[in-house]
């Protein structure tokens, strides 16, 4: 409903959970990038667990910088940048065409009017994290947001969408659940398994919206009832009801 009249209609690209690797390979990489390419959006947003190879991270970072946008690309990270080791991520990310945000975020003018994008840390295990963990990386993400811009939350995990609502953050994206990569109607069947309750979809608190993607990837080679997704999100105003 305060959507500023100069992001109406901006088209944001999606792309998480691509997880180069076992299953997927760099043919798979080209091909999703072909996709998104196709789509011309206007902003495009890399949501954490690229590759599983550290080595070939650089050389999937320029592969996604070729995707055409207006106002560029961004990523976050995700808990496989951990586990393939976060310095030698950080560097690829140095050294390649896509700026990182990590407990850190950046104002982008549109039409004279600021987007900020903030980048949420990711706690590795979300079994053991401490519960002030997605307070203080997304209020960290948030602190350089300028008073009157619109907020978009890059946060890998799902569940920084509560902090996010409690600072008034429009729109969170996440990835990472897959979806359970088993579905029915829309909906993960594996609520139950899972401990973090925003699994797929669109979610709502209040005015604050989260969506989490089912994922561009997978590490597990079967799909049912989940597809893989790239999706793309159009910003417009709420209609007065």
């Amino acid at each position: 409903p305060d959507l500023p009249p100069a992001l109406e209609g901006l088209r944001i690209l999606h792309i998480s959970d691509v997880h180069v690797g076992f299953f997927i390979g760099f043919d798979d990489l080209e091909r999703i990038i072909a996709l998104a390419s196709a789509q011309r959006p206007d902003l495009v947003l890399i949501i954490g667990d690229v590759s599983y190879d550290a080595v070939s991270y650089l050389y999937a970072l320029r592969l996604a910088g070729e995707i055409p946008s207006r106002y560029g690309i961004y990523a976050s990270i995700g808990n496989h940048e951990y586990f393939r080791g976060i310095q030698s991520i950080i560097r690829s990310y140095d050294r390649g065409p896509i700026p990182l945000l990590l407990d850190s975020g950046v104002a982008i003018d549109v039409d004279g009017t600021p987007l900020y994008l903030a980048g949420a840390d990711d706690p590795r295990s979300i079994r053991n994290r401490p519960d002030s963990f997605f307070a203080t990386t997304i209020d960290r993400a948030m602190q350089d947001a300028p008073s009157d811009a619109f907020s978009i939350l890059m946060s890998h995990r799902p569940t920084g969408f509560d902090r996010a609502a409690e600072l008034g953050i429009p729109l969170t994206l996440a990835g990472h659940t897959h979806g359970g990569q088993i579905g029915f109607q829309g909906r993960s069947l594996l609520y139950a398994f899972n401990p973090e309750r925003y699994m797929w979809g669109l979610y709502e608190r209040g005015p604050h919206k989260l969506y989490v993607s089912a994922g561009a990837g997978h590490w597990f080679p079967y799909r049912l009832g989940c597809p893989t997704e790239i999706p793309i999100y159009r910003l417009t105003r709420q209609a007065a009801t």
